[in-house]
């Protein structure tokens, strides 16, 4: 690198992202301005994380990488110890399910570069995923950045102005960190730019369970900054802000999100009463296909507050899923879970192969079985022709899993049915109908490649 050059150090956190990992970096490698460091952190993951890191720092990498494995300590003190382990001018954080243009650093360096009272250049984003299509909100304004984020957490940043404002604020987890962070670098007088070129690839996860997550977190979150930046809102905003932060959980920021059955269990306990442990113990139920528990969660926080609309909702929607959700063994649980992480991704083999899994344990034959094959092909091929396309199968994904888990239970029932589902599947195969997600335009619509 030249000595009139910026150095870049790229950051990327991953937390159960090992099977994009790779590509996360690879669109790193491939920048035409190279940064002069890779932070890996693997926070808490529970999958292949660390291998593939591992395997990624052995592979003789174009630029150098320094892996570092935290607990599951949250974004904030994730990147912030991604920053100490690196030294350079300006950082880059990324995500490892979203990638980058190859072009990410070549155009926005020079921007960076050439203001000293600028902070951070922003592109616009190009979601894929569960949604598509590109995010671009508009030129930099504080005003308006205090009632809305502007930008998303994958910015170019002048350390210098990262190292004044103290970086990520450690004391909360991961709501709306970045967000807080804008906040405080605009309040110190410090600039930002927007490129307008979408050069940051988004992985939307926007399946119903997580939209549930965060329509009711956003006005905690919301709240939380407002509480902890008072004199940047009217008195009234910052009294409603403190009263509902009150109804939250104490210390709830400084926690993991309020997501899954045993964690929301054990706040439950600790707040029995609360509405968001109730109504985020039923979401997580419904997310872990334990319909039941769901509607004894949910029936519980309505007798308390009759008038919680959210969780209306949610209830409905347990009593209408549950007739799919019948008991599973406790590994065709682990298993259900993979698979919906797959369909997530609409990675259908992965899927497919996960399936195959569960059934041959389900069945108590080998995993080599080609019945377990054969079985998870017909599961699989009868979600994709229920579907209509692409959009169809992003909304009713959550009812696919339950549908999948009527499969498992079914096989515990005898070989006539598994029977009846062969020759229905034999008579389908001999029709001429294309299936239209067999089609490779679709396909390649919904998947883009990583850049470069």
């Amino acid at each position: 690198m030249k000595s009139d050059q910026h150095s870049v150090a790229v950051i990327i956190v991953s937390h159960n992202y090992g099977h994009d990992l790779a590509r996360a970096v690879q669109s790193v490698f491939a920048q035409t301005y190279p940064p002069v460091a890779v932070a890996i952190l693997d926070v808490g993951s529970e999958d292949n994380t660390w291998a593939v890191a591992q395997q990624i720092a052995r592979d003789n990498p174009p630029v150098p990488v320094q892996l570092l494995q935290l607990p599951n300590v949250g974004p904030s003190v994730a990147r912030n110890r991604g920053v100490e382990l690196t030294q350079s001018d300006f950082i880059l954080f990324l995500d490892a399910d979203d990638y980058l243009a190859p072009e990410y650093l070549q155009k926005t360096v020079p921007l960076l570069a050439g203001q000293p009272r600028v902070s951070l250049v922003y592109v616009d984003s190009q979601m894929f995923g569960d949604q598509i299509g590109r995010w671009s909100i508009g030129p930099y304004d504080f005003q308006r950045l205090c009632r809305e984020n502007l930008f998303n957490y994958c910015v170019l940043l002048r350390r210098e102005a990262f190292v004044q404002v103290g970086g990520f604020d450690e004391d909360n987890f991961g709501y709306y960190e970045d967000w807080e962070l804008w906040i405080r670098l605009g309040k110190q007088g410090w600039d930002a730019i927007q490129l307008y070129e979408p050069l940051f690839f988004y992985q939307s996860h926007g399946t119903t369970s997580l939209m549930s997550y965060s329509k009711r977190l956003d006005k905690i979150y919301r709240a939380y900054i407002t509480a902890r930046h008072p004199e940047l809102y009217t008195t009234d905003q910052v009294t409603a802000a403190r009263e509902l932060l009150t109804e939250a959980p104490a210390g709830w920021h400084r926690r993991p999100p309020m997501k899954g059955v045993a964690n929301m269990q054990r706040l439950v306990r600790e707040f029995p009463d609360n509405r968001h442990t109730l109504y985020f113990l039923g979401l997580a139920c419904i997310h872990e296909c334990r319909h039941s528990a769901a509607v004894v969660a949910l029936e519980h926080l309505l007798q308390l507050y009759p008038d919680d609309q959210e969780a209306q909702l949610a209830l409905r929607k347990a009593r209408r899923l549950a007739p799919y959700a019948g008991e599973l063994p406790a590994g065709a649980v682990a298993h259900m879970q993979a698979i919906k992480r797959c369909l997530q991704r609409n990675d259908f083999p992965a899927a497919r192969d996960e399936l195959a899994r569960c059934v041959a344990e389900t069945l108590a034959v080998p995993a080599a079985d080609p019945r377990a094959r054969q079985v998870a092909n017909i599961a699989m091929n009868h979600l994709l022709d229920s579907a209509e396309d692409w959009q169809r199968l992003a909304e009713d994904r959550e009812r696919y899993i339950h549908e999948l888990r009527g499969w498992i239970n079914e096989l515990n029932k005898g070989k006539s049915w598994l029977e009846k589902q062969w020759k229905y599947w034999e008579n389908k195969s001999r029709e001429p109908k294309p299936r239209w997600w067999s089609l490779p335009s679709r396909r390649k619509k919904n998947h883009p490649a990583p850049a470069g």
